[in-house]
């Protein structure tokens, strides 16, 4: 093997490797509920705060 092919090879494996370790990254489903001790239970008096609407909104 000349030294360019072990160029192009040890550059395939890299990019290969760096490929699938991206690819494993995050979680595939759905979110987690949010726990019980985060979310605010019988806080009487307490109103939604205003919706701030984004210039790209009705695109979405």
């Amino acid at each position: 093997m000349t030294a360019s092919n072990v160029r192009v090879m040890i550059s395939a494996v890299v990019l290969v490797s760096v490929g699938l370790g991206l690819s494993g990254c995050g979680r595939k489903g759905e979110l987690d509920p949010p726990s019980p001790a985060a979310a605010p239970q019988g806080q009487a008096g307490t109103a939604k705060p205003a919706q701030k609407h984004f210039l790209l909104d009705p695109l979405l």
